[in-house]
């Protein structure tokens, strides 16, 4: 969650709330729960809207794809 909160500090629209995640997760990757082995990978999904468009962030460690939803 913590990129979540710190996108959504850094951006002012949703496309900025997902290049700061992709920043963010490529310099620091993303924790995972405590109890978990730490060859695993932690994986999210987001979901990120503004007034003008959506996206979705799927992450697996420090891997990540984004795409714009809804009508084009």
């Amino acid at each position: 969650m913590d990129l979540v909160r710190l996108a959504l500090e850094r951006s002012t629209s949703s496309r900025e709330a997902v290049r700061e995640i992709e920043r963010l997760l490529a310099a620091y990757g993303q924790g995972g729960i405590a109890d978990a082995h730490a060859a695993e990978p932690y994986w999210s999904s987001f979901l990120i809207v503004d007034p003008r468009e959506a996206w979705i962030v799927e992450t697996s460690g420090s891997t990540w794809a984004a795409k714009r939803i809804g009508p084009d």
